[in-house]
């Protein structure tokens, strides 16, 4: 059996996953692609309410690019949400990006290391 949680307008709001998981207390937390209306270019975390799916920005852009996972460090509440990114460094390389639940703000964890020719 499947049940919708959230639907977004195509239009207005369109969800772009590239990966979610599940906190201690519910909450999906969602990594999406660049393409929504409010900033075409810019990728966000969505926090998605398992009661009612009503979803939050809780960040957009920075250091943000092509977020592919997300995973929470909790101990009940979400502490952190770490987003791997494909392509979120110079040179097209990966990384790990902290993000604060809270505040949205992004600190820069893990760069894979590029070769220097």
């Amino acid at each position: 059996m499947q049940t919708v949680l959230s639907v977004s307008d195509v239009i207005i709001d369109p969800l772009r996953p590239g990966g979610s998981c599940v906190a201690a207390d519910g909450t999906i937390v969602v990594v999406e692609q660049a393409g929504h209306s409010a900033d075409p270019d810019a990728p966000r975390v969505i926090r998605i309410d398992p009661a009612g799916g009503a979803r939050t920005v809780v960040s957009s852009g920075g250091e943000l690019v092509s977020p592919v996972d997300v995973v929470v460090d909790h101990d009940g509440n979400i502490r952190n949400i770490l987003v791997v990114d494909a392509n979120a460094f110079e040179g097209f390389s990966g990384g790990v990006i902290k993000v604060d639940p809270a505040s949205g703000a992004q600190t820069v964890v893990s760069v894979k290391a590029v070769p220097v020719a």
